[in-house]
């Protein structure tokens, strides 16, 4: 991530949800972002700031990939599709996929 509007994007969602977030880490970051040379990979984003709504897995499927997958299936109303991926963004500690699974499976009560 380098674009200061993303990062104060992703470090206000963390603000609104994450109790355990560090705000003082995220302003220096927020205030070191924006200029050509700076770039924080999700992975120092995570360990900096204690972020739990972004994360970074390698590998085909990984955790980000799989729960964007997941949404646009749910979005296109493929419940089965978006299931299968939610479920293997949650076994990779996605927080955000674990809501959304747990979501569609009281849908399907």
């Amino acid at each position: 991530m380098r674009n200061k509007d993303a990062i104060e994007y992703v470090g206000t969602w963390e603000i609104l949800y994450n109790p355990n977030f560090n705000y003082g880490e995220f302003t220096i970051i927020k205030n070191e972002a924006g200029s050509r040379a700076y770039r924080i990979s999700v992975k120092d984003w995570v360990g900096r700031t204690n972020a739990i709504g972004i994360m970074a897995k390698s590998g085909r499927y990984g955790g980000t990939y799989a729960y964007n997958l997941g949404k646009q299936y749910y979005n296109a109303k493929d419940y089965l599709e978006a299931l299968k991926y939610y479920r293997k963004s949650a076994e990779q500690g996605n927080t955000i996929a674990k809501e959304q699974l747990k979501k569609l499976l009281n849908e399907d009560e």
